[in-house]
């Protein structure tokens, strides 16, 4: 590849292993969206929240936060679609967040990637209205070895090139706008901890794996994914992808998630909008 051109791309089928939605799947996924780019995906829990990765909203040091307008795309299952009737924007109002995501202690593998949006206006969820859906919170128990998906919006053409700068190999890609799922396996959180070099808290994190298809391609989640639901049996959030996934590559490397169950009580109080000392909150310009 020439230096100062283009990154040769590979094609993928992002979240690679993934299977592309058809319109009505998925019903409860979103993408997020600031400053007109699409960057971060989510899921409903209720009228007025969506949950998301922290990471997706905020930086790790907050003093440096620009409190620039959010909204969510709702209802669709191809953001760069013209014309979609089924889809509309929803603007953020407030977001909350585990006031232990900004704790600074490297040694560990970050804890609390997790957001709590609460929208300006209130979805319809009514059993009649097929267009949405949301997600019930998991209960405290293990998952392992049994059976889930992941849902996103992220990256389905990926490249490498060469930054003559830093002399460093930079991956780079983009998505096309479509909604994507993948089939994977919970697994114990040893096998997370075998490839990381970080102490992983096993109470609020957790493992998956996307299910491996080929073995001269591999799969996994990508840019974009982040902030995703793992969903066991359809209907119930136990996961949300973290912000150091994304590599598109699981085949040695599974990923870790936020643990859903670990967090019930910090949604609760966040979809009630209490105030805590144990969460940090603020509003968003409209």
């Amino acid at each position: 590849m020439d230096l100062g051109q283009p990154p040769s791309y590979m094609i993928i089928n992002a979240i690679q292993g993934g299977l592309i939605a058809k319109p009505g799947e998925y019903t409860f996924s979103v993408v997020l969206r600031r400053s007109n780019e699409y960057y971060c995906s989510g899921s409903i829990i209720s009228k007025k929240n969506v949950v998301t990765a922290a990471s997706c909203v905020i930086k790790f040091d907050k003093s440096n936060f620009q409190y620039l307008p959010m909204q969510v795309i709702i209802g669709t299952s191809n953001y760069k679609k013209q014309h979609d009737l089924s889809s509309f924007v929803a603007d953020v109002e407030k977001f909350y967040i585990p006031m232990h995501f900004f704790h600074k202690d490297e040694s560990v593998k970050r804890i609390g990637d997790i957001a709590v949006l609460k929208l300006h206006q209130e979805l319809d969820l009514r059993s009649s209205n097929r267009a949405l859906s949301k997600l019930f919170l998991s209960e405290m128990r293990s998952y392992v070895g049994e059976p889930a998906y992941l849902t996103g919006f992220g990256w389905d053409r990926v490249g490498r090139r060469f930054d003559v700068t830093t002399h460093r190999i930079i991956r780079e890609g983009e998505s096309s706008g479509k909604l994507k799922a993948a089939k994977t396996k919970v697994l114990e959180i040893q096998e997370c901890e075998a490839v990381s070099n970080d102490e992983i808290n096993s109470f609020k994190l957790m493992c998956a794996r996307i299910k491996q298809r080929s073995e001269s391609v591999p799969e996994g989640a990508c840019t974009g994914d982040i902030g995703g639901p793992l969903v066991h049996n359809g209907d119930t959030l136990i996961g949300i992808l973290v912000s150091y996934a994304g590599q598109c590559n699981e085949k040695t490397k599974p990923q870790l998630y936020t643990k859903v169950a670990a967090y019930n009580d910090f949604i609760q109080k966040a979809a009630m909008d209490m105030s805590s000392p144990d969460i940090y909150s603020a509003k968003l310009p409209i």
